[in-house]
């Protein structure tokens, strides 16, 4: 089900003109149910890719809005932040090539991961590309998907087929 801080926390980032692309499972989420009322799954986290040079102003508007660091850092490419149950898990990104930080610098992303894609006014990455950032990830950490993830990449392929 998606996250009913998803679009908040979006709007958030728009105000303060973060680039920002909604990913993960509520992404994925929000592609393959927009207009449905049943969700795919449960989810544990919100998951962005920030702009690499708006991501320090993302963690400020983030810390006004009463989230604190739970670990990670920008710099290590991969930060969650938390308030009361709600997680974010920010990844910041250099678009073009995209490219992303720290730890996760290795990963070689599709040269079209990032391209333009809106559901309801937020940005986020086309069905296709959410397909390949799953098998990525997988790959770059060598372990296979998750059932989580199988469930999105059903999802995914069923909305691509």
């Amino acid at each position: 089900m998606l996250h009913p801080e998803t679009f908040s926390i979006a709007s958030l980032f728009q105000g303060a003109e973060v680039g920002f692309w909604l990913i993960g499972g509520q992404a994925i989420e929000l592609v393959c149910t927009f207009g449905h009322e049943q969700g795919l799954r449960l989810h544990d986290d919100i998951d962005f890719f920030l702009h690499a040079d708006a991501a320090a102003r993302a963690v400020n508007v983030l810390e006004a809005a009463g989230f604190t660091q739970e670990h990670g850092s920008l710099q290590e490419g991969d930060l969650f932040m938390k308030r009361a149950e709600l997680l974010l898990d920010l990844f910041p990104i250099l678009p073009s090539p995209p490219r992303t930080l720290g730890g996760l610098a290795d990963i070689k992303w599709p040269l079209d991961l990032l391209a333009p894609y809106r559901v309801r006014g937020v940005p986020t990455l086309t069905p296709a590309m959410h397909l390949a950032m799953k098998r990525t990830v997988s790959q770059f950490y060598g372990l296979p998907l998750r059932e989580k993830d199988l469930l999105d990449v059903s999802a995914l392929s069923a909305l691509l087929a």
